[in-house]
């Protein structure tokens, strides 16, 4: 009896002690986390905060495909900002439109865990050593490589080191550094390729490339990169030359690459010139945007077109002339003209507004006009100047 009173007090202290912990038997009916079924789970993790988020997709696998879903939802549509140099309390910022990531080590996790629900990337390689870009470089290529549509990075060839495959679905990528061997190789399907820095390296050929947009100064190695570029893809049809440098001179050597263009956005500096008063013919531009305020006066503007719809022009104190005049009788085919025009000292707009609609209206009286006036101050103006020329140079 003895025996078998302490056997039954030993089972009933095991039960208790069970109890007490909080992990029950199978006898006492009670639903474990990890028998809840996925789309229980979904709704669940829908309440947590990112971070949390992360540590639950960390925790086991079990709770990842779930995870993942609630990430895919959360995120849908958002920029993926890592920034792995920069470490703060909240590791994780999310926005409207974006979601920050900071810290190395909660980078690569939200990599591993959700790198191939990610459509748009940007990744700050700055300020960390080329062992983490390396190692940053590939947990990109190797979990977000078929996911990702826009791309924005900035790296040394560290990056690349140790990419297996192109990333096939990018269709736009920004890059602020482009020592990454053959563009086209890694992003074959690019539409849309934006270029901050390094241009000099950039000359490949883009077989679906639409539209190049380039924001760096120009210099005599840039220019020629530039117009290998564009030799290389003449199918372009949209061209952003936004930095500075790029004159006309530039422009006519390169017109003949141009003809398949339906926009071109131009940036004009201080060494603006005319070209003696020809111009460049571009016959399928249907959208112009050209900016003159750092040039100083309205200049007459030397491009002629064949199927012109639509054209912004910002300029300082615009000012209807004969050559301006002449412009808008030679593209009849425009329809919708939008005018920027700084001027360097108050004066009441409506008025100044109302003149120059007035002033168009003669030349072209069916042409659908905006105007819109700032005020700036000269001494800006001359200061941007200077910076100009330095960057020219």
């Amino acid at each position: 009896m003895d025996a078998q009173k302490r056997e039954h007090d030993d089972k009933s202290s095991e039960q208790n002690k069970r109890k007490k912990l909080g992990t029950p038997d199978e006898a006492d009916g009670v639903t474990k986390i990890t028998d809840v079924n996925d789309d229980c789970l979904e709704l669940i993790f829908g309440h947590l905060m990112l971070q949390d988020l992360v540590n639950v997709a960390d925790t086991c696998k079990r709770f990842q495909p779930s995870a993942k879903a609630v990430f895919a939802s959360k995120c849908r549509g958002k920029w993926l900002m890592l920034h792995p140099s920069v470490h703060r309390l909240e590791p994780f910022e999310s926005l409207e439109n974006f979601v920050k990531v900071f810290g190395m080590s909660n980078c690569l996790k939200l990599l591993r865990h959700f790198g191939h629900k990610i459509t748009k990337i940007d990744i700050d390689y700055f300020f960390i050593n080329t062992v983490k870009q390396a190692v940053l470089g590939r947990y990109m290529n190797e979990y977000c490589a078929d996911s990702l549509i826009d791309i924005t990075i900035g790296a040394s060839e560290e990056v690349i080191a140790n990419w297996t495959k192109p990333f096939i679905n990018a269709e736009t990528v920004w890059l602020w550094s482009s020592d990454l061997g053959d563009l086209s190789e890694w992003f074959p399907k690019t539409r849309r390729l934006v270029l901050h820095a390094g241009v000099q390296w950039v000359q490949n050929t883009f077989p679906h490339l639409e539209e190049l947009e380039i924001h760096n100064g120009s210099n005599k190695r840039n220019r020629a990169s530039v117009a290998e570029m564009l030799r290389l893809n003449p199918h372009l049809q949209q061209l952003r030359l936004l930095g500075l440098g790029y004159d006309m001179t530039f422009m006519e050597s390169v017109s003949a690459y141009l003809q398949s263009l339906t926009l071109l956005d131009i940036r004009y500096g201080s060494g603006f010139l005319n070209l003696d008063g020809s111009s460049i013919n571009l016959k399928s531009v249907k959208e112009f945007n050209i900016d003159l305020r750092r040039v100083g006066e309205m200049r007459k503007i030397p491009f002629s077109f064949g199927q012109l719809d639509k054209m912004q022009l910002k300029v300082n104190d615009f000012k209807m002339n004969d050559d301006f005049g002449k412009f808008l009788k030679h593209n009849p085919s425009l329809s919708k003209l939008v005018i920027h025009s700084q001027v360097y000292a108050d004066t009441q707009n409506s008025r100044l507004v109302g003149q120059i609609k007035m002033d168009i209206a003669k030349v072209s009286p069916s042409l659908d006009v905006d105007v819109e006036i700032s005020t700036i101050f000269r001494m800006m103006v001359i200061s941007l100047s200077s910076d100009d020329s330095e960057e020219e140079e």
